[in-house]
């Protein structure tokens, strides 16, 4: 386990979506200084309460589908409602990448040659860092390099680190800022893991919400996230037909890959 300073930058991010029924793939990541993830990890316990540590979002989910009257779904409720307001005491901003399953079988032949990196989850993975690293500067000013964090990844983490090699071998404008460390962690003693959890399973919800039943979010945790950080809370772009449909050309007559900074879809989703 690396071992990070105070002042350092770390993005911990981790995934939703990734099972074969899932319409939508999203890979979320928090940003934010050593210090204030040492901050979380002082107020995630406290916010848990009762619940028993650590907390997984599958797990919640569950278990809140067992709640046998209204008062016990309303400390379930009243969790999320700790849990983020936990999160909301840290400076941080948060990012995601999101992909529509359906689009990326169109295409994902055209996208990469190799067949192993046609999983849907590395391509998600190298648009996320992506977006990070580039939104990070140009948007927030943050010109510290960042060091990558995500949930344990057992099928596709040998692959990843591979594709992160690649990216690190690539001249591009942010490759100063990219820390050649990229780690993969349980979360069950992480609580920026346990947060990320949280917050990337609302961002997916958002983007299937607004993307495939073409609704306005309703949830009320993804406001509170929102309201907490106005200007930060989560940033992102969904990869669709379309966008999908630009990468290919621009990969077909020889320009770059998804890293090119001008193929980033630039509305905040």
């Amino acid at each position: 386990m690396a071992i990070y300073t105070k002042s350092q930058v770390i993005a911990y991010l981790d995934e939703s979506g990734f099972h074969a029924q899932a319409e939508i793939i999203t890979i979320s990541g928090i940003v934010a200084r050593s210090e204030q993830w040492e901050l979380l990890s002082r107020l995630w316990p406290s916010a848990m309460g009762s619940f028993p540590l650590p907390y997984h979002h599958t797990d919640f989910l569950q278990l809140q589908k067992k709640c046998v009257d209204a008062v016990e779904a309303k400390e379930y409720d009243l969790l999320q409602e700790r849990l983020i307001n936990a999160l909301s005491q840290v400076e941080y901003y948060g990012f995601g990448a999101s992909l529509i399953r359906s689009d990326w079988d169109l295409f994902k032949n055209r996208l990469r040659d190799s067949e192993p990196y046609r999983e849907p989850w590395l391509f998600v993975f190298e648009s996320a860092i992506e977006e990070i690293m580039s939104r990070t500067e140009e948007t927030f000013g943050v010109t510290a390099p960042i060091s990558f964090v995500f949930d344990r990844q057992d099928q596709f983490a040998e692959r990843a680190r591979a594709l992160y090699s690649r990216i690190l071998s690539k001249d591009l404008p942010y490759r100063k800022r990219l820390r050649d460390d990229l780690e993969f962690r349980p979360k069950d003693d992480c609580p920026p893991l346990q947060a990320v959890d949280l917050f990337t399973y609302e961002a997916n919800r958002y983007v299937r919400e607004t993307r495939i039943k073409n609704a306005e979010p309703e949830r009320w945790q993804l406001k509170r996230i929102r309201e907490s950080r106005p200007n930060g809370a989560i940033n992102g772009q969904v990869w669709n037909a379309h966008k999908l449909e630009e990468l290919a050309q621009l990969k077909e007559s020889g320009l770059e890959t998804p890293s090119e900074p001008e193929l980033r879809n630039r509305a905040d989703d």
